[in-house]
């Protein structure tokens, strides 16, 4: 029973595709919800927002927690050597130190003055504690910090017209793929007319070859193009099916899955749809990240600049330790606190910033030319497009005029093989003809709308 559940699970998915029909907007919105290259792009420029989120906390002051546990072989020791005190009352008569073993005092036999025999101090405590806690607080460092914040702001947006680009590019993918399918859709239309026509040929041939009107030859070219036919059909059949996978693939359904499309080649004949037109470069995601990227050289050239500048810095602790080295290193706690300000300052290094510099400065200057060509090239770009926009819509009109010319000779050619003013070989001609046109119609229509994907993606409006 859980096997059965579970394969009806399974196939509950593959069951709703297979009996929906999908719009071009849903394939369009199934492909940016299932991608697993949008997935990635997506993650990345939420990285991105976080990255420049913690660029910003280095202006902020930092603390920092230091615990300290020290176990020493020995305690500290101090050796003195003999000192003569000269030590005297208010009278001036001379005071001695007692010896506490003999109990007679330290008197130098030279000098008959007081003395302190040579010692040996032991202080301190073998286990030694310290907790510190620390304050950081930038106060100069030239601007690095600024350019830093800079940086991460624009790899932010970087990954932020990555993620537009990605977008685009997998609209204008999924957009071509279906339709594709909507063109070898009605390919297989076209070859199953077509074969119906050239089977409707042959009964009619079959029918004259009985009555001697033909000869068996003219069955024998007609049962060619019968079995051309039904190849045609099954090369469209296969390629419909490719083609669906395709799409599938790029929606995110199982590639399986016996969907139908809802949107047929439907063409927008409108000759000035582009006319007004025009190619805003900041629409352009290429040209955001190259803006971007120009931003960032500028920012670190602006941090090798900062290398001839001091760093000045705060810093601030309270440590709490034992033993309490500043109550006589007695076996308890003591905390002290420390305020400082630290300056540094590179003097001189072998002239590595001057190095570093003027590399920043060649990198910089060739982001900007690398800009510079990227604009050229989005400029040729979407002037190349616009002309083999004009160019499609140009071939579909010729196109239909071309299947229109095919429709009407066929017509005229089944009448007058009828009269038997012409032999069955010329309506045959006239039929290839008409399955020639027809599929160009075809092919026109789908050129046409790929190419108006091109147009749009180029001049940065395709959404």
């Amino acid at each position: 029973m859980r096997k059965i559940l579970l394969l009806i699970t399974l196939m509950i998915p593959m069951m709703a595709f297979s009996s929906e029909s999908i719009s071009l907007k849903k394939a369009v919105n199934l492909a940016l919800e299932h991608n697993h290259l949008m997935k990635s792009s997506r993650e990345i420029m939420k990285a991105g927002k976080d990255d420049k989120k913690a660029a910003f906390t280095r202006f902020l002051p930092s603390f920092s927690l230091l615990g300290d546990y020290t176990q020493l072989q020995e305690k500290f020791k101090l050796k003195t050597e003999k000192m003569i005190i000269p030590l005297v009352d208010s009278q001036g008569n001379p005071v001695y130190i007692l010896n506490p073993e003999t109990g007679q005092p330290f008197v130098d036999s030279a000098t008959h003055l007081t003395f302190l025999p040579p010692q040996e101090v032991k202080f301190g405590q073998k286990k030694n504690y310290a907790l510190t806690f620390q304050l950081t607080q930038p106060i100069f460092t030239g601007g690095k910090i600024v350019q830093q914040y800079k940086i991460a702001k624009s790899v932010s947006e970087i990954s932020k017209s990555n993620n537009s680009k990605s977008k685009q590019d997998l609209i204008f993918e999924t957009e071509k793929s279906y339709f594709r399918v909507a063109k070898l859709k009605e390919k297989v239309v076209l070859a199953e007319k077509y074969s119906q026509m050239i089977n409707k040929h042959l009964s009619d041939l079959q029918n004259m070859y009985k009555v001697g009107v033909i000869t068996k030859n003219d069955i024998l070219k007609i049962k060619a193009k019968v079995n051309e036919a039904e190849l045609l059909k099954l090369k469209a059949n296969n390629g419909l099916t490719l083609s669906k996978m395709d799409l599938a693939q790029k929606i995110g359904i199982d590639l399986n899955s016996n969907y139908q499309i809802a949107d047929t080649l439907n063409i927008d004949m409108e000759k000035n749809k582009f006319s007004k037109a025009k190619l805003d470069l900041g629409n352009r995601p290429e040209i955001k990240m190259a803006k971007e990227n120009v931003k960032i050289n500028k920012s670190l050239l602006n941090i090798a600049y900062s290398s001839y500048l001091p760093n000045l810095v705060l810093n601030a602790n309270y440590t709490y330790l034992k033993p309490d080295i500043f109550g006589g290193f007695e076996n308890e706690f003591g905390d002290s606190w420390q305020i400082s300000l630290l300056l540094q300052m590179d003097l001189f290094k072998w002239n590595e910033r001057g190095f570093n510099t003027a590399a920043a400065k060649h990198r910089k200057k060739a982001a900007e030319e690398q800009l510079k060509e990227l604009e050229e090239k989005i400029n040729l770009q979407t002037t190349q497009s616009l002309f083999k926009y004009k160019e499609s819509m140009k071939t579909v009109v010729l196109a239909k005029s071309y299947l229109d010319q095919s429709a009407e000779n066929l017509k005229m050619a089944k009448g007058k093989m009828l009269q038997g003013m012409i032999s069955s070989s010329e309506v045959l001609d006239a039929e290839i003809i008409w399955q020639k046109a027809y599929s160009e119609w075809i092919d026109a229509k789908a050129n046409l709308l790929t190419q108006e994907l091109e147009v749009k993606k180029s001049l940065g409006i395709l959404k």
